[in-house]
């Protein structure tokens, strides 16, 4: 797995190795040529100069995913939802057996995908460290959490089994995991009038 030094993009594709049990590799990128990298940190200028645009990076983006057979044979694959979904296939973690659960587990994923992009605008908004953070911050609060989170409370209580799509845990469900987890670092209580959410969180937490 090929990411950079944050959570971001790889943290759902990190929590569903863990969920399998899969042990792995990581190589994490800074931009670091001049100074040198630290320990256990690569530079990414120059592996996306050297692999950008071949079957590693075929994007020249990251997150990155080189899969290793048993026979030797290796699968490079990128873009976080695509990496999930072979993860998911790989380790029976996706809940699609008819088309209307797949089609659940597309909606569902690009909601998180909405929400994750509305996070990402915050964050990494420079602004958010001035004098206009705070209204910023309020901002996200008012029309993402307290917008969104209501249309995930109201999914996982119309599924009934506690879990996204269908009867198991599956990788919508540690996609979703990490995109609470990510805002409750914004809004620690964006959840207080979410049981449903509340519950599903620590049920996620706890596996």
């Amino acid at each position: 797995l090929r990411y950079f030094n944050i959570r971001g993009l790889a943290e759902p594709v990190r929590l569903l190795l863990a969920l399998a049990g899969q042990e792995y590799e990581e190589v994490a990128f800074e931009s670091c040529p001049d100074a040198g990298c630290p320990e256990g940190i690569a530079d990414w200028p120059s592996f996306k100069a050297e692999h950008g645009n071949s079957e590693v990076l075929p994007f020249a983006q990251v997150p990155s995913l080189t899969w290793r057979e048993a026979d030797g044979s290796e699968l490079h694959l990128v873009q976080s939802l695509a990496i999930q979904r072979f993860l998911a296939r790989k380790f029976d973690l996706i809940a699609e057996r008819d088309d209307a659960q797949s089609a659940r587990t597309d909606m569902i994923t690009g909601g998180i995908a909405d929400v994750r992009k509305r996070y990402g605008q915050l964050v990494y908004n420079p602004e958010v460290a001035g004098p206009q953070g705070t209204r910023l911050i309020e901002a996200f609060k008012s029309d993402t959490l307290q917008n969104w989170f209501p249309f995930f409370e109201r999914l996982l209580e119309e599924s009934g089994s506690g879990w996204f799509v269908g009867d198991s845990i599956s990788f919508v469900d540690t996609m979703a995991f990490d995109m609470l987890e990510s805002n409750l670092r914004v809004d620690p209580t964006c959840l207080d009038s979410m049981p449903a959410l509340q519950a599903f969180f620590k049920r996620v937490a706890s596996v």
